[in-house]
């Protein structure tokens, strides 16, 4: 649960740091059945993704997550997981390691880690009687 939790958090980020417009949601039957992320992109867009914590989904049971995501009007249908080998997992779902779902439902600009940090410059240096060293964003 807390690799789901960790990447809807990202998923969460990102959009509204690179894709504003776009709206996130989950989907739960009556009987409980899950789809923890659906993304509507505001065009005609709609990915449904299903996250799991496995290295290894081969040894997951998805049956119950599959039909779900089978009966799903989305563009694209992803299960996301710590495998990393890509895989069809059914007609129309997809299995990938998850920052190559994000890389293909956010593009490159997924990495925000490649984004370089501002430059900074040094005001003040600390001393004994000052340890406070204040910074001021480069422009």
């Amino acid at each position: 649960e807390l690799f789901e939790h960790l990447l809807i958090a990202e998923f969460r980020l990102l959009c509204s740091y690179l894709k504003p417009d776009w709206d996130i949601f989950y989907y739960q039957t009556a009987s409980g059945n899950e789809i923890d992320l659906i993304i509507e992109t505001g065009s005609d867009d709609l990915f449904a993704i299903e996250i799991k914590s496995a290295v290894d989904l081969s040894r997951v049971n998805l049956t119950a997550e599959i039909a779900l995501l089978e009966e799903m009007h989305a563009t694209k249908r992803i299960v996301l997981s710590q495998d990393p080998v890509k895989k069809q997992i059914s007609k129309n779902v997809q299995a990938l390691h998850w920052r190559e779902g994000l890389n293909e439902i956010f593009g490159s600009e997924s990495d925000l880690s490649a984004t370089p940090a501002p430059r900074r410059t040094l005001i003040a240096k600390a001393t004994p009687s000052k340890p406070a060293i204040r910074e001021k964003p480069k422009s």
